[in-house]
């Protein structure tokens, strides 16, 4: 398929609805869909990418068939795959969630992203895996935007490269980067790069506007009646929202 980046080898398995996919689409980037792994793996060419995306996040890992990714390793394919039930020769185990944890870059992959800088996954659910380089774990960590004493010894592996597989694994869901308001947007858009070329060999730079953002840059001067405007904006969600209730209502 032809895109603004020349030929597109890469192919999706999700609902058409992820964000990733609306991603591709504003930024003029093709790619085609498969309705299963198996049907992706036969119409991707060799050497070819495929996005294996968790349609069922946060309830339901994804299952894959053990013989479709064996068939696109010897295809040569490169496959990202979220949210796994199952790997090949590795333990995963069950669906947990975050409650002091934060994740942080635990490489230096995704220059110039700094390892160490902490990254927002809200609400992430993920399985566990036990894994040797991870490029992205969860830890309790202390910082704000670095982990500035660095990684405690217990780490959950979050984005990690399979040791004997063509095969990027991401234990949560990563592809909810938008919806799911993942912050900073600019590592996340490294991340993203650093992603995209490691399945399908070109440099694809994704931009996106997430849905819900701060009201000025981080370095942006703020007017003088920015107190004034916080006010309002907090007056103005509550009267949107319909929930100041009227008087007659009570017993409601």
């Amino acid at each position: 398929m032809e895109g603004a980046f020349g030929v597109m080898k890469a192919t999706f398995v999700c609902e058409e609805g992820n964000d990733l996919c609306r991603a591709f689409q504003s930024n003029g980037i093709a790619f085609q869909s498969a309705s299963s792994v198996g049907e992706a793996v036969a119409q991707t060419a060799e050497g070819g990418g495929i996005f294996i995306l968790a349609d069922g996040y946060p309830k339901t890992p994804t299952v894959v068939d053990p013989a479709a990714l064996e068939a696109a390793h010897q295809k040569k394919q490169r496959v990202y795959l979220e949210f796994p039930d199952a790997l090949p020769n590795m333990q995963v185990g069950a669906v947990q969630g975050v409650e002091w944890e934060r994740a942080a870059v635990a490489s230096d992959v995704f220059s110039p992203l700094e390892k160490l800088r902490i990254l927002m996954i809200h609400s992430c659910q993920f399985v566990t895996v036990s894994c040797e380089r991870p490029h992205i774990v969860l830890a309790r960590i202390a910082g704000f935007d670095h982990a500035v004493y660095g990684l405690p010894d217990t780490t959950f592996p979050i984005l990690f490269e399979h040791p004997n597989h063509t095969l990027l694994v991401a234990t949560t869901k990563l592809s909810q980067f938008q919806t799911g308001r993942y912050a900073p947007i600019d590592a996340w858009q490294h991340i993203w790069q650093w992603i995209l070329k490691w399945v399908t060999g070109s440099d694809l730079k994704l931009t996106w506007s997430p849905a819900v953002r701060p009201a000025y840059p981080k370095d942006a001067p703020l007017p003088p009646d920015v107190e004034h405007q916080a006010i309002e904006r907090g007056v103005q969600w509550y009267r949107k929202a319909r929930l100041f209730v009227h008087s007659t209502w009570r017993d409601e």
